[in-house]
């Protein structure tokens, strides 16, 4: 048998968001002074399920946190790597290197979020480079096709909203990701406004105790917007 077929891909399913959809906690280390792969096999002994680098928040050199993000996923663990504010050109190189997920600072507005997605994402579902090989896949020989596409679907990314502007815009960040968006206010005429700007791509619902507790229980997959006044 030939080695396209007779080696494993990646997993379908990213092991971070697999773990929240069954409810079940992720222990994550973060990473922002080590430099070798010691540290992922540290993380892995002390039972932790990811790192995460942080490359907003050290002088680390993109070789090393490729480094460690390869190291983790022969672990078997995930790899997180926090991008600096909008260096979008660096992901490429980092989810190459064997990062499995990214998280991007101060996402404002959803143009912004769309080209986070763009650049962690092979064509047609965004414009990252084509390789013929990764190590998340364990380097082996498989068609391009398979391998992007269970790539993208095996790729996590993660946006962190820390502006007035982002909190603003959260909702339609989140739209802009694909999630599935649910907004409870207390305010009817703004759910009135939010239907007919959306037009049906984001549910809304009358907020009341009842309607809350519903909305955490089924949010596994969803982004829950409350707004009040």
């Amino acid at each position: 048998m030939s080695s396209e077929t007779s080696l494993p891909l990646v997993a379908d399913q990213h092991p971070v968001v697999d773990r929240l959809a069954r409810g079940e906690p992720v222990l994550a280390l973060g990473v922002r002074a080590m430099r070798t792969p010691e540290i992922a096999r540290m993380a892995k002994a002390s039972g932790h399920h990811m790192i995460w680098v942080d490359l907003e928040h050290s002088a680390m050199p993109i070789d090393a946190a490729a480094q460690i993000c390869a190291c983790a996923a022969d672990l078997g663990l995930a790899a997180f790597v926090r991008v600096p504010e909008r260096e979008y050109g660096v992901i490429g190189r980092l989810l190459d290197g064997g990062a499995t997920g990214i998280i991007a600072p101060r996402i404002e507005t959803a143009e912004q979020a769309a080209d986070l997605v763009a650049a962690c994402r092979f064509p047609p579902l965004g414009h990252r480079s084509a390789i013929a090989s990764l190590p998340q896949a364990q380097y082996a020989r498989l068609p391009a096709g398979a391998l992007f596409a269970q790539m993208n679907r095996a790729t996590a990314v993660k946006v962190l909203i820390e502006s007035p502007l982002g909190v603003q815009n959260a909702a339609a960040i989140a739209l802009g990701m694909q999630a599935e968006v649910l907004l409870l206010d207390l305010n009817i005429a703004r759910l009135r406004q939010v239907d007919a700007i959306y037009q049906g791509h984001m549910q809304t619902v009358a907020s009341n105790a009842y309607e809350i507790e519903r909305a955490v229980l089924d949010g596994e997959s969803s982004v829950v917007c409350a707004a009040c006044g």
